[in-house]
């Protein structure tokens, strides 16, 4: 047998010294090392992890797997009673293949970083149990499972506490689904770059604690929807598409309203309007 599950088990059971040395170890801790040392395998972990240069850390901390606690390999972050809470590789190159479903396991995880990586496939269902993870960051991560994005949000609406959702440039295609209204705790995302067509749904006013977003470089069309004026915002990024419409000032405020390069022969939006801030064609504003 192969499976990186397998591959997990047998390496606790054989070579691992921290786990057969601790015996007194909780079920809970030993299914928290099995399901990190599981993701190791699962990614890569033996033949095509490396560190990124520039991130400072050595090859060597990179490869994970030693007889020490799991919370002090490379990216791991604890709680002071060795609860695994955040797990960011995003800059650990080299990661390949799927994420497993005992990912499920970690039911404390607040954050999960595999951005700018070589995964493939799908999110696993079992991310869905993960209902205190806050943050994910899947961007630059082609996950070739999905047709569009519609897909990868069947996963991450189950996520009740996601404030941070990054997927950008995946290319994932596709509209936005109506479903990130039920995303009420997100505070901000990024999915720009994805190859997004059809319109921004007006759900998008139902995320009440939304403060910034970017759907830039991307194809979206119509107008911007007015539910926007509902919420408190201080970024907003939607250059690169095809929108049309007013943001009224009392909805900008003070936001930091990214609208790209302005070229007059195609989509652009324009700042400093007496009634806010317009997108559509030069032509036309």
């Amino acid at each position: 047998p192969s499976s990186p599950s397998y591959l997990a088990f047998h390496w606790m059971v054989n070579e691992d010294n921290f786990w057969s040395d601790n015996t007194d170890l909780s079920d809970w801790r030993s299914l928290q090392r099995f399901a990190i040392v599981t993701f190791w395998y699962a990614t890569g972990g033996p033949t095509t992890w490396h560190a990124d240069p520039n991130a400072y850390i050595s090859a060597e901390k990179a490869l994970w797997i030693s007889g020490t606690s799991e919370c002090t390999w490379e990216g791991v972050q604890c709680s002071d009673n060795s609860v695994v809470q955040k797990l960011r590789v995003g800059y650990l190159t080299g990661l390949s293949n799927m994420i497993p479903r005992e990912i499920g396991l970690l039911s404390d995880l607040t954050e999960l970083d595999v951005h700018s990586n070589f995964l493939d496939g799908r999110l696993p269902t079992e991310m869905s149990l993960l209902k205190s993870l806050t943050s994910l960051s899947v961007g630059n991560v082609y996950l070739d499972g999905y047709n569009s994005i519609e897909g990868l949000f069947d996963v991450v609406v189950n996520l009740p506490n996601l404030e941070s959702f990054d997927c950008y440039g995946a290319s994932h295609g596709g509209t936005i689904p109506t479903e990130i209204g039920q995303m009420t705790a997100l505070t901000g995302f990024d999915m720009s770059m994805n190859g997004l067509s059809g319109s921004i749904p007006s759900e998008i006013g139902l995320c009440s604690n939304l403060v910034g977003f970017s759907f830039g470089d991307n194809s979206l069309s119509g107008p911007v929807p007015t539910e926007l004026s509902s919420l408190s915002l201080d970024s907003i990024s939607l250059y690169g598409n095809y929108l049309t419409g007013t943001i009224s000032c009392d909805a900008v405020g003070s936001a930091a309203i990214d609208c790209g390069e302005i070229y007059c022969d195609g989509p652009c939006c324009v700042q400093g309007l007496d009634d806010g801030v317009r997108w559509g064609r030069c032509d036309d504003l």
